[in-house]
């Protein structure tokens, strides 16, 4: 009978078989190239975005520079006939025009959501080496929320290191049905309360040991304030089940374990979507599962 382990080996041979996926292959190359190239002014398309993405997917999967990419391609092409090799400009043009976004998820309302951010340099190089030249500034940041409950990923946003986790908080959540927001004291703000209390939900926010009772504009955060005042921190935080906060913690980590916690972009945008296809390549790994 198979047990947990052989479970978690399958997942990380499901790894290599869901990056490589031949689905753009399916008797709509062509369709699809018709319908992009419909009415376009100028050059036509070559390839599809399916190819596309399956490109960007296998650059991300296994941190393949642009030109490594077209010679992998030209590589699969001998054994695949059907796939056309793209050069290395074309595919880092393609990659820059593509949409990276998350999937919306049903409306549940029952959701307890957690929100956090982690970092990830836009360079290979080693600690030395960016201390001693300068580099360690070259970070960006994530935002994401996931379920409490299950891990998924709920919601995600990559900025720059310099923007704050509470300028991304209400961002990142205000579309989300919730019951239940954990969080930690860097989304301790009043939009952030007033946005909670709005979806008629329980804030599970870490408050700030400096926060003022009075209300000063949420009603919501002052209510929590006091509470936290009268009972305490370590009560407050065994009667709501703060704790499960860190479950986001290994969600992070594993993503970085899996797909490495830098960039192979340098440039701004495209470590940004870099980043995004990271985690959505995480989170449908895990439906493999």
């Amino acid at each position: 009978m198979p047990g947990k382990g052989d479970a978690i080996n399958e997942k990380y041979v499901n790894m290599g078989k869901f990056c490589i996926s031949y689905d753009f292959l399916n008797d709509i190359w062509d369709e699809e190239l018709a319908l992009m190239n419909k009415d376009k002014v100028g050059r036509p398309y070559l390839y599809p975005e399916s190819f596309i993405r399956f490109v960007a997917t296998v650059r991300t999967a296994y941190g393949l520079r642009y030109r490594q990419t077209e010679g992998f391609l030209r590589a699969i092409s001998e054994h695949s006939p059907k796939i056309r090799p793209a050069d290395y400009t074309t595919i880092w043009r393609r990659t820059l025009q593509m949409k990276v976004e998350l999937s919306s998820i049903e409306d549940v309302s029952e959701l307890n959501v957690i929100l956090d951010s982690t970092g990830f340099k836009m360079t290979d190089a080693g600690s030395w080496i960016n201390y001693l030249y300068g580099k360690n500034k070259n970070y960006l940041k994530a935002h994401a929320v996931i379920d409490a409950k299950t891990g998924k990923l709920i919601s995600i946003v990559v900025t720059g290191r310099d923007t704050h986790d509470s300028e991304m908080g209400v961002f990142l959540v205000e579309g989300v049905a919730f019951k239940v927001l954990i969080a930690d004291g860097a989304y301790d703000t009043r939009d952030m309360f007033n946005l909670v209390a709005k979806k008629n939900a329980v804030p599970i926010i870490k408050i700030r040991k400096n926060a003022s009772t009075r209300s000063l504009g949420s009603p919501l955060r002052a209510r929590s304030v006091r509470e936290v005042k009268k009972i305490g921190q370590g009560m407050w935080k065994e009667k709501y089940g703060y704790g499960r906060r860190w479950r986001i913690e290994p969600y992070f980590s594993a993503v970085k374990r899996s797909f490495g916690e830098g960039t192979i972009a340098k440039r701004f945008d495209m470590a940004q979507k870099e980043v995004m296809l990271k985690f959505l390549l995480y989170d449908q790994l895990q439906q493999l599962v």
